[in-house]
């Protein structure tokens, strides 16, 4: 096998622990921006669809 490079994009869709509250540093307008930006189902839905799968 040769050599694979993966990127991944990642968000933390929730708190660091119990007593962190990331609505400290993270806005409830992002939250909601990236839920329809970066949704995984729908990116997911999308990709299948274009290739005739879905």
């Amino acid at each position: 096998m040769r050599p694979v490079l993966i990127e991944a994009m990642t968000l933390r869709v929730g708190h660091h622990s119990t007593s962190d509250d990331s609505s400290a540093y993270r806005s409830v307008d992002e939250v909601r921006s990236r839920d329809k930006k970066d949704n995984p189902t729908l990116r997911l839905r999308k990709f299948m669809s274009q290739r005739g799968c879905w």
